[in-house]
């Protein structure tokens, strides 16, 4: 009787971890939601990132938030579509936020194109922000001549503070800005910022700057 007990006991714990951890996603409970992501993140793949996509668009934001997060985590083209999603689609900025962070993470050509495209028509200026940081670890010299045009278009202080310092990191230089001055003052700043940086674009990519 004890050894078929033992046998038994065994038996279920073996059950136990051999379940599927993305039949607990939908779970109230939070840690138990929580190991389920964790237990996914750690099969990795698309299966993983199929799992957690639906959970990324959740009403819920704290269980969004956790889902956006692993994907960021999971390396499948799976896990980047789903980021791009809530990147492009979300209604809520702090989860578009988010996707972000993931995407830069991520890598990719996907997952770059996605940050060109937040850049440029993000309504939310700390998301638009957080994309040009993103691309300026993905990206490449490239990108400077979008990230010009996108800071001399820009009308807040924060995203324009994000994009000079992406522009900064891709060519080098060091630009003077600061978002607490005045607004003249910061558009000066972002104008003489933008002209230095399409200079050494220019010269990066073997043009001849204008005025040398």
């Amino acid at each position: 009787m004890r050894s078929r007990a033992v046998w038994l006991m065994g038996l279920g714990l073996l059950l136990a971890g051999c379940s599927d951890p993305g039949k607990e996603l939908a779970s109230s409970d939070s840690k138990a939601r929580a190991r389920a992501i964790h237990d996914l993140v750690a099969k990795g793949g698309d299966y993983a990132a199929e799992q957690l996509a639906p959970l990324a668009r959740n009403e819920d934001a704290a269980a969004a938030s956790q889902a956006i997060t692993a994907l960021g985590r999971v390396r499948s083209d799976r896990a980047v579509e789903a980021l791009n999603d809530v990147a492009v689609q979300e209604q809520r900025a702090a989860l578009r936020h988010l996707a972000v962070v993931s995407l830069s993470r991520q890598g990719g050509p996907k997952a770059t194109d996605t940050l060109r495209r937040v850049i440029a028509n993000d309504p939310a200026a700390p998301v638009r922000a957080e994309a040009a940081m993103g691309l300026a670890v993905v990206g490449s010299m490239d990108d400077v001549p979008l990230l010009v045009q996108v800071a001399r278009a820009e009308t807040d202080p924060v995203a324009a503070a994000g994009e000079l310092t992406a522009l900064g990191t891709l060519t080098g230089v060091e630009f003077v800005y600061d978002p607490n001055e005045p607004p003249e003052v910061r558009r000066k700043h972002i104008e003489e910022a933008c002209d230095l940086a399409v200079r050494f674009y220019e010269m990066a990519k073997g043009l001849r700057p204008k005025g040398f």
